[in-house]
């Protein structure tokens, strides 16, 4: 099988990113799933989070659409959550982090605690030691606590 090898594994990872990124949300999945090392947990967490968002902003309405209905509706927590995917989407991270983030903090039991379900995923996906983990982790924790 393609995962059971953990020198193959780092590169499975990297292709099956790769294919999500060309839009081949389904080859994707099963390279991803190909994987079976522990080695590299972190790194596929990071990319099943990836296909997940660039599945779910697939199904969402236009970038322009969701601005023009927070243009009207500034507190319409659906567009701010669809926004923030479509940005996570587009690789447009530290927008979606802010976004998620403000909701969460407006609105911490919107779908069942969605916001803070995908702040994590996005932690997930960026890895600890970037930059806007750091930040937005420890404005997580300062609004939690």
């Amino acid at each position: 099988m393609l995962g059971e090898d953990n020198s193959n594994a780092k590169a499975l990872i990297l292709y099956g990113r790769c294919l999500a990124e060309r839009g081949e949300l389904g080859e994707a999945q099963v390279v991803l799933d190909a994987v079976k090392s522990d080695e590299y947990k972190a790194a596929l967490a990071g990319a099943k989070a990836q296909l997940t968002f660039l599945r779910q902003a697939a199904d969402l309405p236009e970038v322009a659409d969701l601005k023009a209905r927070l243009a009207q509706n500034p507190q319409d927590d659906e567009a701010v959550y669809q926004l923030a995917v479509q940005q996570l989407s587009r690789q447009q991270y530290e927008a979606a982090l802010e976004g998620l983030l403000k909701l969460f903090i407006r609105n911490r039991g919107y779908s069942e605690g969605l916001p803070h379900k995908t702040l994590l995923q996005v932690f997930d996906l960026l890895g600890n030691d970037h930059p806007l983990v750091t930040t937005y982790r420890r404005r997580l924790f300062a609004a939690l606590y």
